[in-house]
């Protein structure tokens, strides 16, 4: 059958690699889209995870609007609930701007509600990067079932915060597990694709986002545990499963139709990972025991960042802000001696929108290729902890886009983050 407008969401998909394969050729139908079309870079707000990301992308608005910038929101009793259940009020764009005339298929982007009636189906958290629900989850409600019977469940996943190191063997099945996950979500979107002429048909890819997790010290010149030789070795997993996603990519593209408007996008970039996760109690309570209470709380955030909520007046909380982020970017790892933090922001009140209070009062940077057993300051003195392994790939601020076809073409000055899609879409519809 055919599609009116395509979309596919790669999660994670870090433009520098998308870009070098492309020019290589091992990527040769997003090149071909790129060539009749256009492809540029997207902006998101430093340190963005992907939970806050895809919510912009789904309501159309941005951080500050719908104020998701984890899975989980401490509610004011400190209690953590899951923030979606925080935005009854927000309704994914495919619910509120495109109107139910309109046919359409929504296949596993994640971060989202439980689906809602619509005009054809929603199909959530079948094989996606960090589910919100225990099993798939659909409308109409028998399409989960019907498409796990089909296609299989879900494959055995290694993105936690802790993990590796791995041997070949591990990173062998880790790649078999990503590249099935891709040909299982090709089948079932080529399936739903050719069953039927779609309005709107849009459909999300994980496996770049797992894989760069896990895998990113193979790719990555600049981690610290980069191994080109392993790498050629092993067959160049990353390069593998990102060709497979192109090669998923060109053969919906051609089930879409000839006169399909074609959108491919991704979330973030990526990066050698670093955390002082294991370090950041210790942190927080002597800068607490130094503005002689505790002001300062940490938020639940991504494992390269730390996020923190401080309790105190508006005028109170931009002096202790100040403060507290001078104390974090003095403190220097004791063996590599360079500084663990970089970026510092302040996110609930450098944003304007309805929610921007929910956001951190202080959001900091940790520094790439550093997992630190012991920090310092000349104010904090020595921090010591028992570290983890952690993921060797994490978030970065970027994404991309690539869009082809007479009306996205047009409209492609118009998005320049995720929370734009949403109102480009609707004006294709119509």
């Amino acid at each position: 059958m055919s599609a009116r407008l395509l979309i596919v969401g790669l999660d994670a998909a870090d433009a520098s690699l998308v870009e070098h394969w492309m020019n290589e050729g091992s990527m040769p139908h997003l090149s071909k889209l790129k060539d009749r079309g256009i492809m540029k870079q997207l902006i998101s707000p430093v340190g963005s995870n992907d939970d806050g990301l895809w919510a912009s992308f789904q309501y159309g608005t941005s951080l500050a609007e719908h104020g998701r910038y984890h899975w989980c929101t401490p509610l004011p009793d400190k209690l953590l609930v899951m923030s979606y259940k925080n935005e009854v009020e927000q309704k994914p764009f495919w619910n509120n701007l495109i109107e139910d005339r309109f046919r359409k298929a929504i296949i596993d982007i994640p971060k989202c509600a439980a689906p809602q009636t619509l005009n054809g189906i929603h199909l959530a958290d079948w094989l996606v990067h960090g589910r919100y629900f225990d099993q798939p989850c659909s409308y109409p409600p028998e399409l989960a079932t019907e498409v796990v019977d089909r296609f299989g469940s879900s494959l055995p996943s290694r993105c936690g915060y802790y993990q590796g190191p791995y041997d070949d063997m591990n990173i062998a099945e880790i790649t078999a597990n990503l590249l099935e996950s891709v040909a299982r979500k090709q089948a079932a979107g080529l399936h739903f694709l050719n069953a039927e002429s779609w309005d709107l048909f849009l459909i999300g890819f994980k496996e770049a986002h797992c894989g760069c997790h896990s895998l990113w010290d193979l790719t990555d010149k600049q981690h610290v545990n980069y191994d080109e030789l392993r790498n050629l070795k092993l067959g160049e997993p990353i390069k593998s499963i990102f060709s497979n996603l192109d090669n998923a990519i060109g053969e919906l593209v051609k089930a879409a139709g000839p006169h399909a408007e074609i959108v491919i996008f991704s979330t973030t970039d990526m990066k050698p990972n670093g955390t002082l996760d294991h370090l950041l109690p210790k942190i927080i309570d002597k800068i607490n025991q130094q503005l002689g209470a505790k002001f300062c709380s940490i938020l639940p955030y991504n494992d390269n960042y730390g996020a923190l909520r401080i309790d105190a007046s508006y005028m109170e909380k931009k002096r202790i802000a100040k403060l507290v982020s001078q104390r974090l970017s003095e403190l220097t790892d004791v063996e590599s001696k360079k500084y663990v933090t970089g970026k510092i922001t302040f996110p609930s009140t450098e944003n304007i929108g309805n929610r921007a209070s929910l956001l951190p009062d202080v959001l900091f940077a940790y520094t790439p290729n550093l997992n630190p057993q012991t920090i310092e300051s000349a104010l904090l003195g020595r921090i010591k902890g028992k570290v983890r392994n952690i993921r060797a790939g994490n978030h970065s601020e970027g994404g991309f886009l690539i869009a082809a076809g007479n009306k996205i073409q047009k409209l492609a000055d118009d998005i320049n983050a995720l929370e734009d899609f949403a109102e480009v879409a609707a004006t294709i519809m119509d």
